[in-house]
């Protein structure tokens, strides 16, 4: 598959992927967060967030719906910024800026979500793991 074209498979499997930088959620969360239950509650708003935010996307990028994009790549760029998530809220901001601006090209708008669901994927199988396994 081309970057010119946006993906539309489901993340893929935790066993397929390195995932995040060692250390992401303890960094993020810290001990005691994650020794008190709050940081799972959390893991699964992110997962539950991210991807009704990357269902959307997959809908609005390749119809060059820039508000939808703006907005939920906005939505999508806070989320991600709360777990530490950093490249994924900076691939959001460009989706963000691009939804502004009205006019990046759909073969740049395309590789943009693409490597948006690519980075998501890691972080998604990070806290999925972890959730496994607490």
């Amino acid at each position: 598959m081309s970057d010119s074209q946006p993906r539309f498979s489901p993340p893929v499997d935790a066993s397929e992927s390195a995932g995040p930088p060692s250390g992401l959620l303890e960094s993020v969360f810290g001990p005691a967060f994650i020794e008190s239950g709050k940081a799972a509650v959390f893991a699964e708003m992110v997962i539950n967030d991210m991807n009704g935010f990357i269902e959307s996307l997959k809908i609005l990028v390749p119809a060059s719906e820039w508000d939808g994009i703006r907005e939920d790549a906005h939505a999508m760029k806070s989320v991600a910024r709360q777990c530490g998530a950093q490249t994924l809220a900076d691939l959001c901001l460009q989706l963000e800026k691009a939804g502004e601006s009205r006019n990046m090209e759909q073969d740049s708008l395309n590789a943009t979500l693409n490597a948006l669901l690519s980075e998501y994927d890691k972080i998604e199988i990070a806290l999925r793991r972890y959730l496994t396994a607490r």
